[in-house]
């Protein structure tokens, strides 16, 4: 089987020859920069640092060059949106920097991720109005779509699996805007505030989805899922009540993720970390195909379990442990890990193989390579 095929018989539930593997092509599931330098320095590869693709600044990971992806044997790619021509995104002088929606974030000293400084909405007294003047990002300006058309066809071409990183992050990004203590406030205090945000960022990305698969002209139908990413979940627990996500935030994911099962007739790519168990079916009639990072880590996140609750409905895609197994396991450790992950979670198909999340800085290479030869054994 080719790359394309591999991954499109995992989808449709069906046993391939391997398990598809996916190594960077989502901004979670690749690798922290200054690992990926380590990665790189332990294979004795060269590093030409303007080649290096970033997939979240904030997060500060990076998409593996394609040297080491066809090394791997990577079944998969993303196609990523460029920059606005015009948006609030910019780089200060101090080392800080504002994202598109007004966020301004810094590296601390002693950390490797942008950490927010400033809030546009923090201000407690925020109204409906200051909503509305504030300077949104526009789904029209072409500046996001140069190179999606390129990239699609050259993936085709190459039969690599395809995967449109769109985001649509409505918890998250409201949580940013916002500021965090005045979003859960909000819901319960003030729901009409915080849904004026996600309404305003939901049309968003549905302009931005719409005008996507516009410029990919034939090869939107390329496409294998489309990526979203909103962490609805702690250690322990989802971040709020069931029922408070089915009535303030289950309709804006709906009205996104059906736009793409329905219009675009792709699979909808969730990333969603934590305890999320109890709203799997939700999610599910909300229209995810896809779920990751599986955190294996988190609460009622067993993998037999998820396999036999969810597994005709859903594709498990990661649940390779990044906060113990990776930093701290053995090789041997991660070999067994990996097989038994793809025994549960591959049988009759359905699972994609990746890490629970981004490589991080304190996880060795030669744990990264185990976790990707142990799916030839």
């Amino acid at each position: 089987m080719n790359h394309k095929e591999r991954l499109i018989g995992a989808l449709n539930h069906k046993v391939t020859d391997r398990v598809p593997i996916d190594f960077g092509s989502t901004p979670v599931t690749g690798l922290h920069y200054d690992a990926y330098i380590n990665l790189r320095k332990y294979l004795n590869l060269g590093l030409d640092i303007e080649k290096i693709f970033f997939t979240s600044k904030m997060q500060q990971s990076v998409m593996p060059e394609e040297e080491i992806l066809q090394k791997f044997d990577v079944d998969v790619r993303g196609i990523y949106l460029s920059k606005p021509n015009k948006s609030l995104d910019a780089d200060f002088e101090d080392g800080s920097w504002q994202d598109m929606w007004g966020v301004l974030r810094k590296i601390p000293k002693s950390g490797s991720y942008y950490e927010i400084v400033n809030s546009p909405f923090q201000n407690k007294d925020l109204s409906i109005r200051n909503i509305n003047d504030f300077e949104w990002p526009d789904c029209n300006d072409e500046g996001f779509y140069n190179g999606i058309f390129e990239r699609a066809k050259e993936l085709y071409e190459k039969d690599y699996g395809a995967i449109l990183i769109i985001g649509g992050s409505v918890v998250h990004i409201s949580q940013f805007m916002r500021g965090f203590e005045n979003w859960y406030m909000d819901l319960i205090l003030n729901p009409k505030l915080i849904q004026e945000i996600m309404h305003i960022i939901v049309e968003f990305y549905i302009g931005v989805m719409k005008k996507a698969f516009y410029k990919l002209g034939k090869f939107g139908k390329t496409i294998d899922a489309v990526y979203f990413a909103d962490d609805l979940g702690t250690q322990e627990s989802p971040q709020i009540s069931p029922d408070l996500y089915r009535n303030l935030i289950k309709p804006f994911h709906k009205r996104m993720y059906s736009f793409i099962r329905n219009e675009i007739g792709s699979n909808v790519f969730l990333h969603s970390c934590g305890a999320i168990y109890p709203l799997i079916n939700d999610l599910i009639d909300a229209g995810v195909t896809i779920l990751n990072p599986i955190q294996v880590s988190a609460k009622n996140m067993d993998i037999s379990k998820l396999k036999n609750d969810f597994g005709d409905k859903l594709i498990f895609w990661g649940g390779i442990d990044t906060t113990k197994l990776l930093p701290s396991g053995s090789k041997n450790d991660v070999k067994n890990a990996v097989k038994k992950t793809v025994e549960i979670l591959g049988k009759n198909g359905g699972y994609v193989l990746s890490a629970s999340h981004n490589i991080q800085t304190d996880i060795p290479p030669e744990n990264i390579l185990e976790l990707y030869k142990a799916i030839k054994y």
